[in-house]
């Protein structure tokens, strides 16, 4: 598909030419299978805007590949947030946040999300989610650490116990910014 077809030629606020000619077809790929699948369309209107709100961010320099792992990440496993437009919201705007603090962050948010690391179910990406803005405000790079860790949490702990988990790891983050690398759980 090229910048004429007709799926993204309806969206005004997005142009495959925002995109490095060399991710052009591939995005079009994706976005053209998104389509099929109608995850996006009239029917997805509200999902299908901040689709392309979040596209738009092709403009910023070196966003191209963060954008290419944000497609990659919308797989089987995680086709179900788009069903969710508040989860799928939420998941874009804190992916491209940690991309503009930090483009490998971006990156690896996404790659994390197609991969299954967010949990599977919208309770657990709504934690995620909380839990990332509450480690934030401390540090973006704490969050990060978290992020990497989170999947193994949510096989050992409830809820409540990752938020504990939290507010002790931010507790020693405080004290010593070095001890507190115990958030990021090793793989």
């Amino acid at each position: 598909m090229t910048d004429n077809g007709s799926h993204i030629r309806n969206r005004d606020d997005f142009s495959l030419r925002s995109v490095c000619w060399g991710y052009r077809d591939t995005f079009a790929r994706a976005i053209e299978g998104l389509y099929k699948r109608k995850l996006l369309g009239p029917e997805q209107e509200e999902i299908t805007r901040k689709f392309f709100d979040t596209l738009q961010n092709a403009e910023k320099d070196f966003f191209d590949h963060v954008l290419h792992e944000f497609l990659k990440s919308l797989n089987p496993k995680t086709y179900w947030i788009m069903s969710i437009p508040s989860v799928f919201s939420d998941v874009t705007d804190m992916g491209i946040r940690f991309a503009e603090h930090k483009l490998y962050y971006g990156t690896a948010f996404f790659r994390i999300l197609g991969d299954g690391g967010f949990g599977s179910t919208p309770r657990e990406v709504r934690d995620l989610i909380t839990f990332l803005r509450r480690i934030w405000e401390t540090s973006p790079d704490l969050s990060f650490a978290f992020l990497k860790g989170y999947r193994k949490l949510l096989d050992r702990l409830t809820s409540p116990e990752i938020s504990l988990y939290i507010e002790t790891g931010i507790e020693v983050f405080h004290r010593s910014r070095k001890t507190s690398r115990f958030l990021a759980l090793p793989v």
